[in-house]
């Protein structure tokens, strides 16, 4: 009669570990699909509708402050053109955002053409159903001021989703400015 406590205290340390580990699994599993240059297997690990809303508000809001800070100077012609920048960015996201696109994109972030990474990044959680990997170095192997994050969230027990990548919009125009290449 031992032998059962035994069994089921191993069995909930063993789940226990696998639901702990399993964003680690699904983040190495999407990196490998890349690698592979599998867009269905890919497709899997992505929550499309959230990483596409999650890119339009970003670049929506990215245009917001932009055209503000120039609005003195052009009046109500720059706000015409931010509602209609909003509309093509839509129409862009959705047109890039396929499986075939994040499968281009990830593999040249991950620097699959050349056959090793040339990006460092760090784990974490923030939360039991949130997930960050968080882009500390860029191509040059330069420590990036504003990191690039992809965030993943939890569908059921095991299964996660990249549901966003919030973009360092502040760096990317500090290199823009220096002349240096951005993403």
């Amino acid at each position: 009669m031992k032998v059962l406590p035994s069994v089921i205290l191993g069995l909930g340390v063993i789940t226990g570990l696998t639901y702990v580990a399993s964003p680690y699994v699904a983040v190495a599993s999407l990196a490998s699909n890349v690698e592979q240059k599998d867009a269905a297997a890919i497709s899997e690990g992505i929550d499309y509708q959230a990483l596409r809303q999650n890119i339009k508000d970003q670049i929506n809001a990215e245009m917001m402050t932009s055209f503000a800070d120039e609005m003195p100077e052009n009046g109500g012609l720059e706000m015409m053109g931010a509602m209609l920048a909003g509309t093509i960015v839509d129409k862009m996201v959705d047109a890039m955002i396929t499986p075939e696109g994040m499968n281009r994109a990830m593999g040249a972030a991950l620097g699959t053409q050349k056959g090793e990474s040339q990006l460092e990044y760090e784990t974490r959680y923030l939360s039991h159903n949130r997930f960050d990997v968080v882009v500390t170095k860029d191509f040059g192997g330069k420590k990036m001021e504003n990191p690039v994050v992809a965030s993943f969230e939890r569908r059921g027990f095991l299964e996660w989703k990249l549901v966003g990548i919030d973009f360092p919009f502040e760096e990317m125009r500090k290199a823009e400015q220096a002349g240096a290449e951005t993403f």
